[in-house]
């Protein structure tokens, strides 16, 4: 097995994944830590929050906006150690069974204790999740309506801790024998006929059922809203109230595939688990102006759980409801919006046993109509590995064609080939049209 090999077959297999949880998306949230319920006014409005639309700066906003984003929790080195010809899984666990009752030369024995090492450390919680986002929409006054692209894919590392014993199966003169090979001494144990502790803890019985292997999982999900929100007078301040009717349309997928198996086999046996699935969903939201300078947003999304089949499962992959809040300050009127945001719910990811519940916020100014600076950060109070995500965007060029960019990068890093990378980082590029 060449190096990188698995780690980058399984990485870019597939199309778009969906991560269960309320990702960034657009120009101005993306670099203002995320904050959008209350300020992302205009054509991003039908997805952070319909009643935004009653608030809108401009008369008609389109927007077209590209963005990926990564997030990493101790697997993409320790693949990559496993690629390396240095600790060579399969080609060492061969020469364990070739080698049955006999002795074994000091680069096997080196290879095995950095196999035993790397598996052992890679521990539950691991993933990759590859998080592409996208959209098109369109905001006419009080109404909006848009494509909206969200996925991340995930590829995780199946190890059972128990079984990483080199206890091997042998068959001879007909009958199955086990005998377990000792690192420290150089030595296997009295062969037996008794397959409970080769089962039990075995690590090339886990490799040959799949309990160490790469997982490949997740859901694409392409929406399609039509929002549009109306305004209640209340004496000198107003509730915003707005909803988003939504045609969706998920791609579920879901594979476990073994470590030694020839990755030119994992595009066709990925997409083979490929399941579409079409439904609708419901999103409300409510914006509250006690003042000029301040608007407080509430949005519920998915009210409804929308479900997606899986393959070859009678289960199915629900999308619980996300309910987030934000607030806006805008102390200098329409050139200045000091937002924050935060997640009342606390969301799946794609990653197992990481959760998604972000808290963040950030500052929006515009000196003139032709540029826009944005800083902010925002922190994932749900999971501590990340640590703090600094966030940063600037938008330039005439109103009716504008470019933006933004970032996301988080200060915790991981490692990859001996280089550090962020655990969690994410970009995105906007084109936006006003009127």
């Amino acid at each position: 097995m060449s190096k990188n090999k698995l780690l980058l077959s399984s990485l870019l297999i597939g199309g778009l994944v969906q991560a269960q949880e309320f990702q960034p998306m657009g120009f101005d949230s993306m670099g203002m830590g995320g904050a959008g319920v209350a300020n992302a006014k205009g054509s991003i409005a039908g997805y952070y929050n319909p009643a935004l639309l009653a608030k809108q700066r401009y008369d008609s906003e389109i927007s077209l906006n590209l963005g990926i984003g990564l997030r990493e929790n101790n697997l993409i080195d320790n693949m990559d150690q496993l690629g390396d010809e240095a600790n060579d899984l399969s080609g060492t666990m061969d020469t364990l069974a070739d080698n049955f009752e006999g002795p074994l030369n000091a680069s096997t024995k080196s290879n095995i204790t950095n196999i035993q090492t790397i598996l052992g450390s890679i521990g539950e919680g691991n993933g990759v999740q590859i998080m592409p986002a996208g959209s098109f929409s369109v905001q006419a006054g009080s109404y909006n309506i848009g494509l909206y692209v969200t996925g991340s894919l995930d590829a995780s590392m199946v190890v059972d801790p128990n079984k990483l014993d080199l206890i091997i199966k042998k068959d001879i003169a007909g009958t199955t024998l086990y005998s377990e090979y000792d690192l420290t001494n150089d030595t296997w144990s009295t062969p037996t006929t008794d397959a409970t502790e080769y089962e039990a803890r075995s690590l090339e019985y886990a490799l040959d059922n799949n309990e160490i292997a790469v997982e490949l999982s997740g859901l694409s999900l392409i929406e399609v809203p039509v929002s549009y929100a109306y305004t209640i007078p209340l004496g000198d301040s107003t509730i915003d109230v707005g909803g988003s009717l939504k045609l969706m349309k998920g791609t579920t997928y879901n594979q476990l595939i073994s470590p030694d198996e020839d990755t030119d086999d994992f595009d066709d046996k990925f997409e083979a688990s490929e399941v579409e699935t079409s439904t609708f969903g419901l999103d409300l939201g409510l914006l509250y102006s006690p003042t000029k300078t301040v608007d407080v947003g509430f949005v519920a999304k998915n009210l409804n759980s929308p479900e997606f089949d899986i393959y070859q499962s009678t289960e199915k992959v629900t999308i619980d409801p996300m309910a987030r809040i934000g607030m806006v300050y805008r102390p200098l009127g329409e050139n200045v919006d000091i937002a924050f945001d935060y997640d009342l719910t606390k969301n799946d990811t794609t990653i197992e046993g990481i959760k998604s519940q972000y808290f963040g916020g950030g500052i929006n100014f515009r000196p003139a109509s032709w540029v826009s600076l944005r800083v902010g950060a925002m922190k994932n109070t749900a999971y501590d590995e990340e640590g703090d995500i600094f966030t940063a965007g600037v938008g330039f060029g005439l109103k009716w064609f504008q470019f933006d960019l933004s970032a996301q990068q988080s200060t915790d890093k991981g490692y990859y080939d001996g280089d550090e990378i962020p655990k969690y980082t994410k970009i995105n590029f906007s084109l936006i049209s006003r009127w």
